[in-house]
């Protein structure tokens, strides 16, 4: 057993003098003698063990996330089923194939602008708010077809980007939806798209691929 603590793992080894620290030594000593377990702890130095701490230590806090129910709704109304999930994770994908911004076992990629969205289908596109621009870009640039979600904010940056793109002939259609009870919170407790939403939202039928 691979430790980065080497106090956790000279504990496991030779036990403690504190009572407490002692009482877990002795459990695990136990297990180990009833189910035939040779164990062996190892302490990994920081400088030997860079990649497992840095990833360890990334979170990402805009993995907020729509519920399925919502998501089976947009799908209805628009009579499509995206194809990949382009921002989100192995905890709340909701599609099979998706792009994460880190790692995830089964996930398709990791940082979706690095790829082609066109290659993989129909994408679902719900980016944190500084992001949508930027996806709108990528979309055109693959000239790929996507749903985007977003906040009915009239007044934010990126709001006067998509009217220039209805106006453009790249939007096919455009839903408003109340966003009450339609987000769930992942690592960050206290961000804006959670149960406490109560603004609009909407989502947009976006096509670069129709000439």
């Amino acid at each position: 057993m691979h430790f980065d603590n080497i106090n956790a793992s000279l504990i496991c080894k030779k036990g403690s003098n504190k009572p407490r620290l002692q009482k877990y030594a002795l459990e695990i000593a136990n297990l180990c003698d009833r189910y035939n377990i040779f164990l062996r702890p190892v302490w990994i130095p920081r400088d030997l063990n860079m990649a497992a701490d840095y990833i360890s230590k990334q979170i990402d806090y805009d993995d907020y996330y729509v519920s399925m129910g919502f998501f089976r709704e947009v799908c209805d109304d628009f009579l499509l089923t995206p194809d990949i999930d382009c921002f989100a994770n192995g905890h709340n994908t909701r599609l099979e194939n998706f792009f994460s911004l880190f790692y995830y076992k089964n996930c398709t990629g990791v940082d979706c602008f690095n790829y082609n969205w066109k290659i993989y289908g129909l994408a679902w596109l719900f980016p944190p708010p500084r992001l949508v621009v930027r996806a709108l870009l990528h979309l055109q640039k693959c000239k790929s077809q996507a749903l985007l979600l977003v906040p009915q904010w009239l007044h934010s940056h990126f709001y006067p980007f998509l009217i220039k793109k209805r106006m453009n002939g790249f939007v096919r259609k455009v839903w408003t939806y109340s966003g009450k009870d339609i987000f769930r919170h992942g690592a960050d407790k206290r961000s804006y798209f959670g149960p406490h939403f109560l603004g609009n939202v909407e989502v947009w039928y976006m096509d670069y691929d129709t000439p």
